[in-house]
């Protein structure tokens, strides 16, 4: 049985590494092997193990006492004639969580099948404070038989929509935006999760959220409070804190929801890494996961959650088939021009995990 693990574990390790190299995560030469053990939470050997594989099928040439070179692959290239999609993003491939270059290398793999060509266009000031600067400038220049813009600024979305252009919005629709779009039913999981804590026991839950207020978790804040809100139950109480972008944020939100006598049973919160800070916090305060309190985390976009100890209740969600509907919809924009407007709503799939336990006293 250890010898199967460590194999598949390998296989896994590799397979993360083409869908990155496919899409150009590191264009030249991979990171030091000590680095890269770190960032994937996997041992030397099998890092070795999944390299010595990519060097076999000709990805990458290893030689002692110097970086590992990325070998040139041309990416499956569509049929001479094809159409040229463009995907709009606001930030570098390489700063790109691996879920994100995940469903782009699908999207390029499934556009190609249906004869049309993925062009990617980086434009980092589309999340600054003048995020149309230049736009119309890229746009003129890069004729395209659709856009799609992959988590965008809302005002964007509306420049598209008030000049005609034909776009797509993958993930972060916003209200009031007349566009087609895809995305996650973060509502229907907010609200899915407030009937969990719920039907455990919890009335006293809380909330942590980005101050930043993205579309995904304003979503998710809305179908949590609807959920209790719904419910019959009496006494419920839902406290919704919001932290920065960083491990300290999360430690005082979490100060900040754990103050007072009626502490949560119950905390819900959006996003891997933000889901590992708030154990260690709550690890040094003593507070016992799930003993004395019960952790639910939104749509998992890391292998890491499965090292959780406790293993993490959480969402899940088919990114292959995302993949293939928002292919379907970029052709349908681009071949009929203005078709009537969709947004396709993907429900998530609850996966259980130990984080998640009956209410204290129950």
């Amino acid at each position: 049985m250890e010898t199967v693990r460590r194999i598949s574990l390998v296989a896994q390790v590799a397979d993360l590494l083409r869908k990155n190299l496919a899409a150009g995560r590191w264009p030249r030469h991979l990171p030091g092997q000590r680095e890269m053990s770190r960032q994937m939470q996997v041992s030397c050997r099998t890092l070795r193990g999944a390299l010595k594989l990519l060097a076999r099928e000709g990805r990458i040439e290893i030689a002692h006492g110097c970086p590992t070179r990325v070998v040139s692959r041309r990416s499956p290239a569509a049929a001479p004639g094809a159409r040229v999609v463009r995907l709009l993003l606001s930030q570098p491939l390489y700063d790109l969580a691996p879920i994100s270059l995940y469903r782009l290398s699908e999207l390029r793999r499934c556009l190609t099948e249906a004869n049309y060509a993925l062009e990617v266009h980086v434009d980092p000031a589309s999340m600054q404070r003048q995020p149309l600067r230049g736009l119309e400038a890229l746009v003129r220049g890069n004729p395209a038989a659709c856009w799609v813009l992959h988590i965008s600024k809302p005002e964007i979305q509306r420049w598209f929509v008030e000049r005609g252009i034909a776009a797509v919005v993958s993930k972060s629709g916003h209200a009031g935006v007349d566009l087609p779009s895809i995305d996650v039913d973060y509502r229907a999981l907010g609200h899915h999760a407030a009937g969990l804590f719920l039907g455990l026991g919890h009335r006293r839950v809380a909330m942590l959220l980005l101050k930043a207020c993205p579309a995904d978790e304003i979503a998710i804040e809305k179908g949590f409070l609807a959920g209790f809100e719904e419910s019959s139950h009496r006494g419920v109480q839902v406290r919704v804190a919001r932290h920065d972008p960083s491990a300290q944020g999360v430690g005082e939100a979490l100060k900040e929801v754990l103050a007072g006598d009626a502490r949560p049973t119950g905390l819900f919160v959006p996003g891997t890494s933000y889901t590992f800070a708030a154990m260690g916090h709550l690890a040094a305060r003593g507070c016992r996961v799930p003993r004395d309190l019960s952790l639910v985390t939104q749509v998992a976009d890391s292998p890491i959650i499965h090292y959780a100890v406790p293993s993490l209740a959480h969402y899940w969600v088919n990114w292959d088939l995302f993949a293939r509907k928002l292919t379907r919809l970029v052709i349908r924009v681009a071949t009929a021009g203005a078709p009537e407007v969709r947004h396709v709503r993907l429900l998530p799939e609850f996966q259980s995990g130990d984080s998640l336990a009956a209410a204290p006293g129950r």
